[in-house]
């Protein structure tokens, strides 16, 4: 697909979810030159109290990410995925105002909280406490929904390129890269200890849904969605995941976490960690079910 064929099919969401900073410029000078030595900060609150707001923009991030990748400063969602991710942004927006109202109408019992905590510094955070009206108007929760069309004139004279194309040219490997971040970070905490539990499923379920919404991009995402489909249905449907079901699960997961290894063809990919010695002349290409059973093999990566 061209660029235009492939934007005609994304939808860019912009997310605008503003939440408050628990600190406020303080009264008090630092000693030194001014122009090197800045005002300081100061809490006038427990920073706690807007982490709800901060959850939430991160769940709708990674929500629009789920079926769909980063594109003009936005998320670009495909049409067949856009109403599940709108159905489940206005149950979140819903959530958040309820929210954003009992903080206001509470409001300013977190700052006599804070105060409470810290009496030797009242008239500090009470000089720079916010009003409930600055904190109602500061915590809000829009979306913007738009498409995007590339710029078709010759601009060649202006030394301008086209910046959508660009973009869109590179979105296989975003996509690739935003898995792998994820399959890093999800394994980080599960790979020390040796099994897992059926939890596991969840991640590799999570990004077998994205790159398939995303499939039509790039045609080599194709490959991550065979490898990520019989890895799922090789794992034990119960119970701990352990053994060589485990040292499978890793193999893939160190596929996952790779985005060139990703894109990359299967000789390639078996090239990951420590494997038994290979003979020096490969045989036929193998396919994705001899991939996962061979990563069992992978013992290091």
């Amino acid at each position: 697909m061209n660029t235009e064929q492939i934007t005609q099919k994304l939808n860019i969401i912009d997310l605008a979810i503003r939440v408050p900073n628990p600190t406020a410029v303080s009264s008090r000078r630092v000693d030194g030159d001014e122009k090197v030595f800045k005002a300081v900060n100061a809490a006038f609150c427990n920073t706690r109290t807007f982490a709800p707001f901060q959850a939430m923009r991160r769940r709708m991030e990674r929500l629009c990410l789920s079926k769909g990748t980063r594109l003009c400063g936005g998320f670009a969602v495909p049409d067949e995925a856009l109403p599940g991710v709108l159905e489940g942004i206005k149950t979140a927006q819903a959530v958040f105002e309820q929210d954003r109202a009992k903080l206001v109408a509470a409001w300013p019992e977190p700052v006599e909280q804070w105060i409470v905590q810290h009496q030797s510094e009242e008239v500090e955070i009470r000089s720079i406490a916010p009003s409930a009206a600055v904190i109602g108007a500061g915590l809000s929760f829009d979306v913007r929904l738009y498409k995007v069309a590339s710029q078709t004139e010759a601009l060649d004279h202006y030394g301008v390129k086209d910046g959508l194309a660009g973009q869109v040219s590179g979105l296989a490997m975003q996509i690739a890269g935003e898995v792998s971040a994820e399959a890093r970070d999800f394994w980080r905490s599960r790979q020390e200890a040796g099994r897992a539990e059926q939890t596991a499923r969840v991640g590799l379920n999570r990004w077998l849904g994205k790159i398939k919404s995303l499939l039509f991009i790039d045609p080599r995402l194709t490959r991550a969605v065979k490898l990520l489909e019989d890895g799922i249905n090789a794992l034990p449907v119960s119970g701990m995941i352990e053994g060589a079901d485990f040292i499978a699960l890793s193999g893939l997961i160190a596929i996952m976490s790779d985005p060139v290894t990703i894109l990359n063809e299967p000789a390639v990919v078996m090239n990951i960690g420590i494997k038994e010695s290979a003979p020096e002349k490969e045989p036929a290409m193998p396919g994705t079910s001899e991939i996962i059973r061979r990563s069992s093999r992978v013992v290091g990566w």
